[in-house]
């Protein structure tokens, strides 16, 4: 995984392909088939910042890779998407802080701020923790 420090944040992501093509960096996601998930452009936006931030290079090339059709598809990610994805990132980071009690807390199952919050994992509006019950 990459993980960088932006001031106070902490942003991560494990890109599944980065190639290093001497001046730039394609970087390109695996995925087992073509869907219509509107999160994996967010996802590859992530992985330019990091991938940018920790090899010093820009990003010429971003995709995907659909292991069962066996093809690439390319997607533009431009600077500004990569500005209002860390701009939304940081407005999520200061609302998760500024929590003084768990009752403020809003389930927002989207993905960015999702992608932030410490309890992702475990929280039913994230799709985790499905076999709870409540009485």
């Amino acid at each position: 995984p990459l993980i960088i420090k932006r001031g106070d944040r902490t942003f991560k992501g494990t890109v599944d392909f980065i190639e290093d093509l001497g001046a730039t960096i394609r970087v390109f996601d695996g995925k087992k088939k073509k869907t219509d998930d509107l999160h994996s452009k967010n996802q590859l936006i992530n992985y330019k910042f990091l991938v940018e931030s920790h090899y010093g290079k820009p990003v010429s090339e971003c995709g995907y890779f659909y292991w069962e059709e066996n093809s690439y598809e390319k997607v533009e990610i431009s600077d500004e998407d990569v500005s209002e994805f860390l701009s939304k990132a940081e407005s999520t980071f200061d609302e998760i802080e500024s929590y003084t009690s768990p009752d403020q807390f809003k389930m927002t199952p989207e993905y960015v701020p999702c992608m932030f919050c410490i309890i992702s994992d475990a929280c039913i509006a994230n799709g985790g923790n499905e076999n709870i019950t409540e009485i």
